[in-house]
């Protein structure tokens, strides 16, 4: 059975780096894997998530696979 996948949303206090507070567990369409996330916009009420759909998998970028494939392999 396929499940659902989040993006988490926390602030991280300064003084307390490894302590995080949860603020929005967002709820991907099934099937959707999260995305990488590098930068995001914050105000006191809103976050702004900007999600590309560029996915890593840890285990092939440590053996050296390529972490762009561009062409019709790229599907595969």
């Amino acid at each position: 059975p396929m499940q659902n996948n989040y993006h988490f949303v926390f602030t991280i206090h300064p003084h307390a780096p490894t302590t995080r507070q949860l603020l929005a567990k967002i709820e991907l369409p099934r099937g959707r894997a999260p995305s990488y996330m590098h930068s995001l916009a914050a105000t006191p009420n809103y976050v702004v998530l900007i999600a590309e759909p560029l996915f890593m998998r840890m285990a092939s970028i440590m053996s050296g696979v390529p972490m762009v494939r561009l062409g019709p392999e790229a599907r595969a």
